[in-house]
C-alpha cells in the first residue's frame, strides 16, 4: 500500500513543480514587459525635457542674447522648473554645457538598461541625437526625427 501511495505522490510533485515553473516564467516575462514599458517612459520623457531645456535656451537667449551656462541660469530666470534644475528627473541625468558657439544639453540614464537603453544629445541647431547603447550620445549619432 504504501508503494500504491508513493506513485501517486510523485506525479502530483512533478505537477507542481510544473506549475511553479511557469509561473516564475510568467513572473520573469511581465516583469521583462514593465521594465521595458518603464524605460520607454523614461525616454519619452528625456526627449520631452531635452526640448524643455532648447525652448527655455531659445526664450534666454532672445532676452539676454547669450545662452545660459546652466540649469541654475535657466531655473533663476524661471525657465525651468527646480526638479530639472537638480539635473535628474524620471530615470535620466541632465547637463547643460557652454560652448563656444552655445551649448550642449546631453540627457543619460541613470542606469543603463534599467532606466533606459539610450542618450540624447542637442544644442543651439535644435536637432536631437540619439545613441542606443552605454555611451553619451553626440552630434555625430543620428538624429530624431522633427517633432510633429
Amino acid at each position: 500500500m504504501l508503494h500504491f501511495e508513493a506513485n501517486r505522490i510523485a506525479p502530483a510533485r512533478a505537477a507542481i513543480s510544473g506549475i511553479a515553473g511557469c509561473f516564475v516564467l510568467l513572473l520573469t516575462l511581465t516583469s521583462c514587459g514593465v521594465i521595458s514599458a518603464r524605460m520607454y517612459d523614461n525616454e519619452k520623457g528625456a526627449v520631452a525635457e531635452v526640448r524643455t531645456i532648447q525652448t527655455a535656451q531659445t526664450r534666454y537667449f532672445a532676452q539676454s542674447g547669450r545662452w545660459a551656462r546652466s540649469l541654475k541660469e535657466l531655473e533663476s530666470a524661471h525657465m525651468i522648473d527646480t526638479e530639472l534644475l537638480s539635473g535628474h528627473r524620471a530615470g535620466y541625468r541632465y547637463e547643460l554645457t557652454q560652448t563656444e558657439s552655445g551649448y550642449t544639453i546631453s540627457a543619460t540614464p541613470n542606469a543603463f538598461n534599467e532606466s533606459g537603453s539610450r542618450s540624447f544629445y542637442s544644442d543651439q541647431t535644435m536637432v536631437i541625437h540619439e545613441h542606443r547603447g552605454p555611451t553619451v550620445a553626440t552630434a555625430g549619432d543620428p538624429a530624431l526625427p522633427p517633432e510633429r
